[in-house]
């Protein structure tokens, strides 16, 4: 079957699976784009040098990173992972997933966030009653 490109040429149908295989890229691409958007978040000027020093790959792969024109290697990647911004970059990655260990997770970081606000709120309120007494 001839399909036609949006540059007006003609190309063969995929096979189911080339196209599996393709769709698997595909999705790795929107994972990378969302943890490159997530680190550009995190990280809104220099990016790329900032990127670059937690993974340890160089400040241009970042940058093609950051350009959706290349993804970090799976050892960059783990490296990102395991720096400080390692749980924002995975919930970037994760958007839209629902494995049961993730949303099981997902709970639990939620609840460890809340149980912080909560102890910085009590020292807060602890605090203004401190002030309040005579």
């Amino acid at each position: 079957m001839l399909m036609t490109t949006r540059y007006g040429g003609p190309r063969r149908k995929l096979s189911p699976d080339a196209e599996e295989s393709c769709g698997g890229s595909r999705r790795t691409l929107r994972s990378i784009s969302a943890a490159m958007r997530a680190a550009q978040a995190a990280f809104p000027n220099k990016t790329a040098l900032e990127l670059a020093l937690r993974s340890g790959a160089s400040p241009r792969s970042a940058e093609t990173w950051l350009a959706g024109k290349g993804a970090p290697s799976a050892e960059a990647l783990a490296e990102l992972l395991r720096s400080d911004i390692g749980l924002t970059i995975l919930e970037a990655i994760m958007t839209g997933a629902a494995p049961p260990w993730w949303d099981a997770l997902r709970r639990q970081i939620a609840i460890s966030r809340l149980r912080r606000a909560q102890v910085e709120h009590q020292r807060a309120l602890e605090a203004l009653e401190r002030e309040a007494a005579p």
